[in-house]
């Protein structure tokens, strides 16, 4: 094959035909569906920007969330120790009054005991003077006896107590 003019015509022609006809149907067909493709991948990045952006919120507000819970049990657990505290300040204290009020009340019955006992003992002191006086005025005794007795009113006496 011998390069001519006219084969050299054609081939050019036959080359800018293909060239035409692989722009028509080859080359645009295939740039729109490189362009959507870049355009799908374009959005599905927007997408994902902005699932990570409204996940990175709900992260922090989650974040926030569990401090303010931690903040809220640890007041919640401050107020529970400081009413406890309080009460048991208050239970003390009651039991305090309670055993002062009983102690005193305590001290108050063996003063009124002690000062019943000291009458019961005067009365019968009393009615064993009496008796005593009674026997020495009935007796009209000689000395020894008397002291006889004097002795026997104080044993008397000392068995009483």
């Amino acid at each position: 094959m011998y390069l001519t003019f006219g084969n050299m015509l054609a081939a050019v022609l036959m080359w800018i035909i293909l060239l035409a006809l692989l722009r028509a149907y080859v080359y645009k067909p295939l740039s729109q569906a490189m362009n959507k493709r870049r355009e799908y991948v374009t959005q599905q990045l927007a997408e994902a920007e902005a699932l990570r952006q409204e996940a990175e919120a709900i992260r922090a507000e989650s974040a926030a969330a569990v401090h303010q819970a931690k903040e809220d049990a640890q007041e919640i657990l401050s107020t529970a120790e400081r009413t406890g505290e309080e009460r048991a300040r208050e239970i003390v204290d009651a039991a305090h009054k309670e055993a002062s009020r009983r102690h005193k009340a305590a001290l108050e019955e063996i003063q009124r005991e002690r000062e019943a006992a000291l009458a019961a003992i005067r009365e019968q002191v009393a009615d064993l003077v009496v008796a005593a006086a009674g026997k020495l005025v009935q007796r009209n005794l000689d000395e020894p006896a008397q002291r006889r007795l004097a002795q026997e009113f104080i044993q008397e006496a000392g068995q009483l107590q």
